[in-house]
């Protein structure tokens, strides 16, 4: 890898620079409650970056909230989902701030929406007031903390400038007590070719970090070779506080030069949702955490990246030991860094393990980088594996060797050992049944991966063939798993045909004949896949880089509610975002009903209404940001209201009584704040809907009458199934 002249003080001089800047001016703290942060500036958020800070209400809600600074109030926003209830305003240096997921406005900001509210007969409302029509002071009471919208209590709090770009709003003196540096928790090296590999393997493999007085390290050294990323878990602790929060900046040193670095002052909405391509989006789909990348991913185009002269990637590299450095420092300057060592190296492979006569073996190997200087040959005894012999490649003797199962591995000049290969002497008569195979395909970024899995161990390594590539010699990676990288081949489209034949340790043959429906897209996009009952358009610069399409048929449990018309189906690669957005078009069968149909997406165990699905006569559709798997799904349960208070019959002597109720829908969701609507005593009135919570509430402005009052809720999910609830209170006079 070429990199740029040693830029070590880069870092330094970006908190220098941003510090001493526009960003530096400085704002009061914004909440009247004990300083905490619990989420900083650029993290990770389902499709975007994190936009602001996130301010610690300790679990509670209804603290003040203040202007940070003299201005006026530009939007007034409220909505049950994203930030809630909002208040942008527009300072007086340009700039703009915004608090989200109040609780209530400040009087003078609530009479506005509220008027707009019944204006428009509806909770949710955005509100453009005139220029410096609705002034604030620099301190004055704007709202109170709260939780509506989305998450638990806290004050989301941004600053954006004047082109409404966010910054970080920690250099601006928003900054609570931070004495303790960043902490490294683990380092993933990911294969990014099919000649790549990780430990010998085209699998990414993570590392844990260990702490050596103040620096992190690993116990084991990383065995790479081909074009291979990193990607960090590490993350910051505030004194106060035990959240833990995203570091500001980033460093990558490989041998002492500057390879990759970023930090997050800011970004554009337009791209935020290119998160994806910051963050390591595959690790997070498989649950192992929040990895930050060290590389740039083509169409990575957010400004968060030094031009070091390197994309970060690690590739190129002379054989041997290289030394590597990543350091990760916060707003406040605290610095921590992690040091450790990388082998550069193609692993060697055992070509040759055969009985060579009745007590010896004969090991052959192969190193495409130098030559083989050991082999070891072990020798299963009860459960475990024992050393039988060493030696150097040829005939080695075997010892008190009694026909126990052999495997043997070669070690290069590095000290580095090849895949175990496995020698299984005698064996059994042949038997029908026993040895079967299974094969799948797995698209990556990049190259494909094949696995292979056998039902019994094999004498020897699998035969493979793939149509528009030929034959592919499998790597092991397991006493009965194989894995093949490939690269892409721009010959399919369509089906693909392969087989695999191998010969079980009972000396049984057995092939696989099997078939994939898997297609090359080339980039940018501008590329469509008709099938008879499914269609999908890649629009031009949708992709940033080549791909392989792959569909498959799958088993998923679909819940008794949902009627189910198109069986399940996944798209992959699953871990791979789109710069524009793909549309998937499914069609229904002719005679189904498709009132109350939708496109589905498979979100652990639950299925959930895919964003932006449409009907379109007898054909659903959806645009998409990432592949999944989907089936279209009918959907005829009623949405449910239930736990209404106050109680059918109840005497209230409270004239503003709070009324409540539970709501929620178990198949397509409810769609928005219009569809669950409040009747009071034959009044349409404006209620609140926390889809989060499952709840609803209204207070009445005015006093209620005396005597008998009707409640009705009435509320429709997404493809219009209707449920409504009657009910009625007292108001009571006091007794005198």
């Amino acid at each position: 890898m070429k990199l740029a002249p040693k830029l070590g003080l880069l870092l330094t001089f970006w908190v220098i620079f941003w510090g001493g800047s526009s960003l530096g001016t400085t704002y009061i703290w914004p909440l009247g409650a004990r300083k905490g942060i619990s989420a900083t500036f650029g993290e990770y958020r389902e499709g975007h970056l994190h936009a602001g800070i996130d301010l610690k209400t300790w679990g509670k809600e209804g603290y003040p909230v203040y202007a940070v600074a003299g201005g006026w109030v530009w939007r007034l926003k409220t909505s049950p989902w994203g930030y809630g209830k909002a208040v942008y305003l527009k300072l007086r240096d340009g700039r703009y701030a915004v608090y989200g997921h109040l609780s209530e406005f400040a009087p003078r900001i609530r009479k506005l929406v509220e008027e707009e509210q019944r204006r428009k007969g509806r909770y949710s409302v955005e509100i453009f007031p005139p220029p410096g029509e609705v002034l604030v002071k620099r301190g004055e009471l704007i709202g109170y903390s709260g939780s509506t919208g989305k998450g638990p209590a806290h004050l989301h709090f941004e600053l954006r400038d004047g082109e409404n770009r966010p910054i970080n709003p920690l250099f601006s003196g928003l900054q609570a007590k931070d004495s303790r540096p960043p902490v490294f928790r683990s380092i993933c090296f990911e294969p990014f070719t099919h000649s790549s590999l990780v430990d010998g393997l085209p699998l990414a493999k993570i590392y844990r970090f260990v702490r050596q007085g103040p620096i992190y390290t690993l116990t084991d050294v990383p065995q790479i070779w081909g074009k291979i990323g990193c990607s960090v878990e590490v993350y910051d602790l505030l004194d106060g506080a035990e959240n833990e929060c995203g570091v500001y900046g980033l460093e990558f040193f490989l041998d002492g030069e500057l390879g990759f670095a970023k930090r997050y002052d800011y970004f554009s909405y337009a791209n935020s949702y290119k998160v994806d391509l910051d963050w390591d989006y595959p690790l997070l789909l498989e649950g192992r955490g929040y990895f930050s990348r060290l590389y740039i991913l083509p169409g990575n185009s957010l400004p968060l990246y030094s031009p070091t002269g390197s994309q970060g990637f690690l590739e190129g590299l002379d054989p041997g030991y290289h030394r590597v450095k990543v350091l990760a420092t916060d707003v406040a300057g605290n610095l921590s860094q992690a040091i450790f060592k990388v082998l550069v190296d193609q692993p060697p492979l055992v070509t040759k393990f055969v009985h060579s006569s009745p007590n010896e073996v004969t090991v052959e190997g192969r190193d495409g980088d130098g030559s083989i200087r050991g082999v070891v040959v072990e020798v299963m005894r009860g459960r475990g594996w024992q050393i039988a012999t060493k030696g150097m490649p040829g005939q080695l003797s075997l010892p008190q060797w009694d026909g126990e199962p052999l495997r043997a591995k070669v070690i290069d000049r590095w000290g580095v050992a090849s895949p175990y290969r496995y020698l299984w002497p005698g064996g059994s008569e042949k038997r029908a049944g026993e040895l079967r195979f299974w094969v799948d395909l797995k698209p990556c970024l990049g190259y494909i991966l094949f696995e292979v899995r056998s039902s019994m161990p094999l004498k020897e390594g699998p035969r493979l063939w793939i149509s528009g590539q030929g034959e592919v010699n499998p790597i092991q990676a397991g006493i009965r798993r194989y894995l093949a990288s490939l690269p892409l081949v721009t010959r399919w489209a369509g089906k693909v045909e392969l087989r695999v034949e191998g010969e079980g340790i009972n000396h049984q043959k057995a092939g696989l004949d099997t078939t994939f429906s898997a297609w090359f897209i080339p980039a940018p996009g501008g590329k469509r896949i008709d099938l008879p009952d499914l269609k999908i358009d890649f629009p031009p610069q949708s992709l940033c880089q080549d791909m392989t399409m792959e569909i498959e048929r799958v088993k998923a449990h679909i819940p008794p509610l949902f009627l189910c018309l198109k069986d399940p189906f996944q798209i992959a690669p699953v871990d791979v975002p789109f710069n524009q957005k793909v549309r998937i078009s499914v069609d229904i069968p002719p005679k189904a009903d498709t009132s109350r149909a939708g496109l589905f997406t498979l979100e652990g165990n639950d299925w959930k209404w895919v964003k932006e699905s449409r009907r379109r006569g007898k054909r659903i559709e959806a645009q998409v940001r990432h592949f999944s798997t989907y089936a279209v799904l009918l959907d005829t349960i009623k949405p449910r209201i239930w736990d209404i208070k106050p109680l059918a019959g109840s005497r209230l002597k409270e004239r503003k009584p709070l009324l409540t109720a539970r709501v929620d829908d178990q198949g397509a969701g409810i769609g928005g704040d219009e569809d669950v609507v409040v009747w009071l005593d034959g009044s349409r009135v404006i209620s609140e809907w926390d889809p989060e919570r499952k709840s609803l509430k209204y207070r009445p402005s005015e006093p209620l009458s005396f005597g008998y009052h009707r409640l009705r809720i009435e509320v429709r999910d997404r493809v219009g199934n209707y449920q409504t609830k009657r009910t009625g209170f007292w108001i009571m006079k006091e007794k005198k």
